[in-house]
């Protein structure tokens, strides 16, 4: 029974700057062009903060912007557009102190792109960050691990 609340305090002290890492934003006004620059240059970026004066204000997948490209039949991409077009204008945002057990309830029920997209971090609702489902699922089994692990324990 002890075991337990320390399990579940210790997952209640494990917030989302735990899972969040920095990626530098573009702006609603970016070009298009140098949106596919950056997934270009970076390849493991799978989504792009878009934040304007340090508020969040959407975020672009990395599969979702390659998807405008493949229908045969659709406009044709202009790298010259802003960037605020590709982008998912209602992104999952999160405070840097919400527990991780409380962002995977949101990440469940909430909006299915956030799953792909991730989720924005905001600290006194400036942009502090992107984490990823994979980062959360991540810090979940190592808490769920930990807890395990001090059960074993006589």
């Amino acid at each position: 029974m002890i075991l337990e609340m320390e399990h579940e305090q210790r997952a209640a002290r494990v917030t989302a700057r735990c899972v969040m890492g920095w990626v530098t934003p573009v702006t609603p006004a970016t070009l298009n062009d140098a949106v596919y620059a950056r997934f270009q240059a970076e390849k493991d970026l799978q989504t792009l903060p878009v934040v304007e004066d340090g508020i969040p204000r959407g975020i672009i997948n990395r599969l979702a912007l390659i998807g405008r490209f493949i229908p045969s039949y659709a406009k044709a991409f202009r790298g010259e557009d802003v960037c605020a077009g590709l982008m998912n204008a209602n992104p999952l945002i999160v405070s840097s102190d919400i527990s991780i057990g409380e962002l995977s309830y949101l990440l469940a029920d909430g909006e299915k792109n956030a799953l792909a997209d991730g989720f924005i971090v905001v600290q006194d609702g400036r942009y502090a960050g992107v984490g990823s489902a994979q980062q959360l699922l991540r810090e979940l089994v190592w808490t769920c691990t930990d807890a395990g692990a001090e059960l074993q324990r006589p």
